[in-house]
């Protein structure tokens, strides 16, 4: 089975923001608008991070990436390093590296609008702090409408 090569970037990896250049070289093609359904995005100041919430009808607006299989290795660990995500330990991870159907427009190849992707998500930390008020919530979903206050 071929390894899942597809990312969900809701932040500072999209085009146009700080961390894009990390991936870019790598990219199959260009990234194509997407979105995450039930999940709510919040922000730390300079980095996002979302919460899933399954029985909101929040979305995320990002972009789906796919990464050229020959770099796939060295993405995920750069990428797992920069999130702090821990494989062997995800209960001290600060994101949690998850795999969830993403919604992409008409026109992209797939059957149903969906395609599976890794999207980091905010660790048990962080989605305690931002359930309990620690965090504010940016209420588009889009990381681009946020106000820079720090």
């Amino acid at each position: 089975m071929k390894e899942l090569n597809t990312f969900f970037v809701y932040g500072t990896l999209r085009p146009g923001e700080v961390r894009f250049s990390l991936i870019e070289p790598y990219l199959l093609a260009p990234p194509v608008a997407a979105t995450l359904y039930g999940a709510h995005l919040y922000t730390t100041g300079p980095w996002p991070f979302v919460v899933n919430l399954p029985e909101t009808t929040a979305e995320i607006v990002g972009e789906l990436v796919g990464i050229k299989e020959e770099h796939l290795a060295r993405i995920l660990r750069l990428l797992d390093s920069m999130e702090g995500y821990r494989e062997r330990d995800p209960n001290n991870s600060l994101f949690l590296r998850t795999v969830q159907p993403v919604y992409v427009p008409a026109g992209y190849p797939v059957e149903d609008g969906y395609v599976q992707a890794y999207v980091y998500t905010g660790g048990f930390s962080l989605t305690r702090e931002a359930m309990d008020g620690g965090y504010t919530r940016i209420t588009s979903g889009n990381w681009k409408d946020r106000v820079h206050e720090w």
